[in-house]
């Protein structure tokens, strides 16, 4: 997935090493954003009473959306400093 940089508009493919925390935070924003929109429009057509595969197309999609707005905060954690080892948490 491709995503806009919010500072200067440039589309990225997932390389975030130049950008700077603020740039990734806006891009964190944008992605979740997209993500809360396409949600809203499942739930209304829904309502609406569209086929469940076609509602379960936009569930994949918005699948899709999610993973790789956790792909940018996962990436941006690491790159200032943070743990690569981001698997299980005890409690």
């Amino acid at each position: 997935m491709f995503f806009a940089d919010p500072g200067n508009g440039k589309i990225h493919d997932g390389d975030f090493g130049h950008m700077d925390s603020g740039a990734l935070h806006s891009l964190d924003v944008v992605a979740l954003k997209e993500a809360e929109s396409r949600l809203k429009s499942i739930i209304t057509m829904h309502g609406e009473g569209r086929p469940h595969l076609e509602l379960a197309q936009h569930l994949h999609q918005l699948e899709s959306l999610i993973f790789d707005a956790k792909k940018v905060l996962v990436n941006a954690h690491i790159q200032h400093g943070g743990s690569s080892n981001i698997g299980y948490v005890p409690r």
